[in-house]
């Protein structure tokens, strides 16, 4: 049943994402309750943006990211007998800097006319 969920869940982010991306941070292991956590990131281009904004080039901006934190429960055996998502939020996204080069040049133009 773990692995019908898993296929449902990369199912569902393959048809709300374009491009799709997941990147593991860390990987801590607990051996007092027999656990491992894990933090990982999912980063996509959401497929209605895409539709929307085809015609941009640059599509950087238009990325959206998913942090995440996993509980791993395991068995005696070494097997997952729970995984629990404990916290999924929106990632800050990143704001793309001006291009310094560009709005210097630009200054320097507007501070020549007299």
């Amino acid at each position: 049943m773990y692995a019908v969920a898993v296929a449902l869940c990369r199912a569902l982010a393959w048809g709300y994402f374009a491009s799709l991306r997941l990147e593991v941070l860390a990987l801590t292991r607990h051996p007092e309750d027999w656990s491992v956590r894990a933090r990982w990131r999912l980063t996509g281009l959401p497929l209605h943006l895409l539709l929307l904004r085809w015609y941009r080039r640059d599509k950087r901006t238009l990325l959206r990211s998913y942090d995440a934190l996993s509980t791993f429960f395991l068995n005696s055996q070494g097997l997952i007998r729970c995984h629990r998502v404990d916290k999924l939020m929106p990632a800050p996204t990143a704001v793309p800097e001006p291009k310094k080069l560009l709005v210097a040049a630009a200054l320097a133009v507007a501070l020549a006319r007299p």
